[in-house]
């Protein structure tokens, strides 16, 4: 079931998730933070809503980044999609 929540909300799922609450701190960390924003993300918009994300929140990722993080999500997302079909 599709659930739609704010960017914010997003983000700090992403943060309670992979950083256990914590502020991103290091480029690592918002690596983290993306991939799960990535992968929470419906796959044919995953790249443009989280380039728009990283520009919200100032994230400091190149768009070619966010994209290989977005596809190797995509691919990740259609793995775990296969196992429970």
């Amino acid at each position: 079931m599709t659930q739609m929540i704010s960017p914010n909300e997003a983000l700090q799922h992403a943060k309670d998730l992979m950083l256990e609450g914590a502020e991103p701190e290091t480029r690592e960390d918002w690596e983290k933070v993306m991939n799960c924003l990535a992968f929470n993300i419906h796959p044919d918009v995953s790249a443009s809503a989280c380039k728009l994300l990283a520009r919200i929140y100032r994230m400091p990722l190149q768009d070619w980044e966010i994209e290989e993080i977005c596809q190797f999500q995509k691919i990740q997302r259609a793995r775990e999609d296969a196992k429970l079909n």
